[in-house]
């Protein structure tokens, strides 16, 4: 039953038996600072005895919840699975692999308390990557944006469209505290695809909320062992399921009046295309309107919203040169496209 607690720890489980138990006693230790905790284990098919080890922490504690998939889905759908599940005012989706700062976590409960309008709480993250753990600090974009928002000191407090720039961060799950009455209404969803299943779940939690508060203190250590398998180490074909991701994200979108009329759909359209066209590249590819996308219509060009669709690359280009403007002269550079996408609209390159 809703409200039992005071907040649910969703975690998606696959080959996690090194790490497991190391997070669920991170979160049980709350309790010690009055905290209530709940932990939900969605074992995603794993192989190394995880399911195994859930099973029994299930069994010696009673916050702790096993559920379990017969054939590996993905994070996204194993976060889905457990979702439903949630008795805590609160919720978070955390990793098996990562390190929680409860502190952090029991601070962030504590302000979304005094502010009843907050329904999401975004936090700074760092990474520890190697055998050596090198420390790291956020990436540079999503410093960058902290900082802007930031400015007038923190936390702080906004609507969707004021924090509208949260768009355009990273899209990690494990850094944001929700309001579970308030996303059991409007809705929540993560991707089904293996690779990038957050990018939903990452914008319908900024979106849908009513007022978003954001930090700069450190909720999570991100571990990625460079020989690993984490996803980010992944950059082959796998990762081109971003686009069918984004494809997600849109159709949720349109689906949607109220989101599409808001301002918040146009950040997400220029987040969305930014990201694309810097993955295309990385990846060899040639846009999200080449190889990668053939026999279906890319939702850059669905529409805005605004009765008018996006321009295509090419039309921009005429519409720069109709203005008195010219294509750039000489080749591109080798391995990247000559346009950029730019979404609503049509603003230069």
């Amino acid at each position: 039953m809703e409200g039992t607690c005071d907040l649910s720890v969703i975690v998606p489980v696959y080959n996690a038996a090194a790490t497991l138990e190391r997070v669920v006693g991170d979160v049980l230790a709350l309790r010690e600072a009055g905290l209530r905790c709940q932990v939900i284990l969605v074992d995603d098919a794993s192989t190394d005895g995880s399911a195994e080890i859930a099973r029994r922490l299930s069994e010696e504690c009673r916050e702790v919840l096993f559920l379990q998939h017969d054939i590996n889905a993905g994070a996204g759908v194993a976060r889905m699975t457990g979702w439903p599940h949630a008795t805590g005012r609160y919720a978070l989706f955390f990793d098996a692999d990562d390190i929680l700062h409860g502190d952090v976590l029991r601070l962030t409960v504590e302000r979304m308390e005094a502010h009843p309008q907050v329904d999401t709480a975004m936090l700074a993250y760092r990474y520890e990557r190697g055998r050596a753990n090198t420390g790291l600090e956020m990436s540079f974009e999503d410093t960058r944006v902290f900082r802007q928002l930031l400015r007038a000191g923190a936390p702080a407090i906004g609507t969707p469209e004021e924090m509208g720039a949260l768009l355009m961060v990273t899209n990690y799950p494990w850094n944001k505290v929700i309001r579970t009455a308030h996303f059991r209404q409007v809705g929540l969803r993560f991707g089904t695809t293996h690779v990038n299943n957050d990018i939903r779940g990452h914008w319908e939690m900024i979106v849908k909320a009513r007022r978003v508060m954001l930090s700069d203190e450190v909720i999570c250590t991100h571990l990625v062992d460079p020989e690993g398998p984490n996803i980010t180490n992944q950059f082959g074909a796998e990762r081109l399921q971003m686009l069918a991701a984004l494809s997600d994200v849109y159709d949720m979108l349109e689906r949607d009046g109220d989101l599409r009329r808001r301002e918040a759909w146009a950040a997400a359209c220029r987040a969305s295309a930014a990201g694309a066209g810097r993955h295309c590249r990385r990846s060899g590819r040639d846009g999200p309107h080449g190889p990668a996308r053939r026999g279906r219509a890319s939702p850059l060009r669905r529409g805005t919203g605004t009765g008018r669709p996006v321009a295509s690359p090419r039309r921009c280009t005429a519409r720069r040169a109709g203005r008195g403007g010219a294509p750039r002269a000489g080749p591109p550079r080798a391995g990247r496209p000559r346009w950029r996408h730019r979404a609503p609209g049509c603003a230069p390159g």
